[in-house]
């Protein structure tokens, strides 16, 4: 539902920027909660203003507990042996260290 949510707003809001960019929800770990929904977009981080139009479209579309919390980025998703994303791996890349 989450990534489907993702998916359907790159394709409504072009001028969000994010046709054609990889990502996903995952959970991260949250001091408060335990954990976090956050959104993993593949590439370079978004400009302010666009991030908090994103966040803003999300919190419009989805409940709140599936809104995201984070949003982190990442030059490159680490893949499966088959090309998908390996999302384990690239959120223990991304909350590690």
């Amino acid at each position: 539902m989450v990534d489907e949510a993702f998916a359907q707003l790159a394709a409504q809001q072009a001028e969000l920027g994010l046709a054609g960019k990889r990502m996903f929800a995952g959970g991260v770990p949250d001091t408060r909660l335990g954990e976090a929904v956050a959104l993993v977009i593949e590439g370079l981080p978004l400009a302010t203003d666009t991030e908090e139009q994103l966040r803003w479209s999300l919190s419009q579309s989805l409940p709140r507990y599936f809104a995201p919390r984070r949003i982190l980025y990442s030059p490159h998703f680490a893949e499966t042996p088959t090309g998908k994303i390996d999302r384990r791996t690239t959120l223990q890349s991304l909350t590690t260290g």
